[in-house]
């Protein structure tokens, strides 16, 4: 007997923002999202280079 493969499709969403909003972060870790990467000097504000982080969340099936 033989088993067949049986595919689980994933969707994963994903959030960008800048790491120093902690209640944003804390908001979406709340929510699953984890914690992927930081880009670093990504964004200008205030004419100083700031970080953005990226946060994911997997959506199955």
């Amino acid at each position: 007997m033989s088993k067949k493969k049986s595919f689980n499709r994933e969707y994963i969403t994903s959030y960008y923002y800048i790491p120093f909003h902690r209640l944003e972060q804390g908001f979406y870790t709340s929510m699953e999202y984890r914690k992927v990467g930081v880009f670093k000097q990504q964004g200008k504000i205030d004419g100083h280079y700031v970080g953005v982080m990226a946060m994911e969340k997997i959506l199955a099936m």
